[in-house]
């Protein structure tokens, strides 16, 4: 909806001022976008494909083909939280891709896991129960970290 009453203007405008030949712009703007959202669609299934994450206050717990991993908190050197800036309270994103977040846990032998928003859309809300672990931020898009 709000994403609508911002480009509806900008379709007019740049349909007045250019006819035909300013949609070209539009298209070409949607066409990055839709392609960068695929290519994060796809990295994303491929990442967390066939995993699943339980999350406890003193653990994770990582499920993959039926093969479960513990990583107990005092494992976990950090977990870097990665998601666009505008989306952070009440923020629109203005790009399909800038509503992916991705979690990078680093454990203290140098090992590191991802976890994407596939597996949760608000990926910082279940991590935010772990107790004792160091949590860092980096806005910017996902696909950066």
């Amino acid at each position: 909806m709000i994403m609508s009453l911002i480009f509806v203007p900008i379709i007019l405008y740049l349909y007045y001022e250019n006819g035909p030949r300013g949609l070209f712009i539009f298209y070409i703007f949607m066409l990055v976008d839709f392609v960068f959202t695929a290519y994060l669609t796809i990295q994303y299934y491929f990442k967390n494909k066939g995993e699943e994450f339980k999350i406890y206050t003193d653990k994770i717990v990582k499920i993959k083909n039926g093969v479960s991993v513990v990583y107990n908190n005092i494992d976990i050197n950090k977990i870097v939280i990665c998601k666009s800036a505008n989306m952070d309270s009440w923020g629109i994103p203005y790009t399909t891709f800038e509503t992916f977040r991705i979690a990078r846990v680093y454990l203290n032998n140098g090992e590191n896991f991802i976890m994407t928003n596939a597996l949760e859309y608000d990926i910082e809300k279940p991590l935010s129960i772990l107790q004792e672990v160091k949590f860092e931020r980096r806005k910017g898009f996902s696909f950066f970290i």
